[in-house]
């Protein structure tokens, strides 16, 4: 990951008509990583999507993309950036590759090759030539990808991308979004309701709730030496194992908890092998040993006090 940031949102604050609804805001995008940015209902997930893309204006604070201010260097700021807010539209009777060739013509520099690469990285080759308006909604959506993509930007802003997809268009966006990062080196941002998808997707995530931030994460953050973290241990008799654990560790008992099948407990990586030694010596049988991680839906009800995300 690069020490410099694509993206910065400094204090980024938007009010309408005396109110706030984006309150100083402040997050990073680096270089091939990809955020996710979720809030509940009326968060200010799209106001601080169309600040950052300029679409709106931003009442104080500022949004760098490549160090260039989108409040007082828009023109080179934007050539740095690719979006998708809210619906992608195009021309219905042009095909695919037609609208390409229309959008590129914003730019200067972006030649038939470039059109023929950002098709096949996005998976549109078979139907790039037939008229837009036969597209399905998966279609669609990667055709606006393609498209925000042509002139090569550093950061891609994409609301809502796997709107109104089935499972398998949800799986194969993903799948887009990851190569483009990891080919491309773009930086994305993305927002969504489906906590499981961002989950899947993304490097981060950073938490926002009434224009505000809440918090950011590290989506699956690996497990640091001498970091305490709940195991479970998977044994064939759970009481037995809890009543040697808890007479082992007398201070800890109350975080000592017995399952069906497993008992679980608080315990720092370098002292598994020790509890391992110490269930083995008491002839229990260990079936499996491994992390109880809070997934991404459990976090983000923590910090936003239970509230929905849709």
């Amino acid at each position: 990951m690069a020490n410099k940031p694509i993206l910065q949102v400094i204090n980024a604050t938007k009010r309408y008509a005396g109110k706030t609804v984006v309150d100083r805001l402040s997050f990073d995008l680096y270089k091939g990583e990809i955020v996710g940015l979720l809030g509940p209902n009326g968060a200010g997930k799209t106001t601080t999507m169309r600040m950052i893309v300029g679409l709106i204006s931003i009442t104080e604070g500022d949004v760098l993309v490549h160090g260039h201010s989108i409040k007082h260097r828009y023109v080179q700021a934007v050539s740095h950036l690719g979006g998708v807010i809210e619906n992608p539209e195009f021309y219905p009777f042009f095909s695919g590759y037609e609208n390409l060739r229309h959008y590129a013509r914003m730019y200067a520099d972006v030649s038939e090759q470039r059109i023929a690469e950002v098709v096949a990285l996005i998976g549109l080759s078979d139907v790039i030539h037939k008229r837009s308006d036969a597209y399905s909604l998966g279609m669609k959506q990667r055709l606006g990808i393609a498209q925000a993509l042509l002139h090569k930007p550093s950061l891609l802003v994409l609301d809502e991308p796997t709107n109104g997809l089935d499972p398998a268009g949800i799986r194969e966006m993903r799948d887009y979004f990851k190569r483009i990062a990891r080919s491309e080196g773009v930086a994305i941002l993305v927002s969504s309701h489906l906590l499981s998808e961002i989950e899947l997707m993304c490097d981060r995530v950073v938490i926002i709730q009434n224009g505000k931030l809440v918090d950011t994460q590290t989506v699956s953050a690996p497990l640091e030496d001498n970091q305490a973290s709940v195991i479970a241990f998977e044994v064939d008799d759970p009481p037995k194992a809890r009543q040697i654990l808890a007479a082992r560790y007398p201070e800890g008992a109350d975080g000592i908890v017995a399952g069906t099948h497993t008992v679980s407990l608080p315990v720092e990586r370098e002292r598994i092998t020790e509890i391992l030694a110490l269930l083995l010596a008491a002839q229990l049988r260990i079936f499996s040993v491994q992390p109880v991680r809070k997934n991404l839906e459990d976090r983000f009800l923590e910090k936003t006090g239970g509230n929905r995300i849709v």
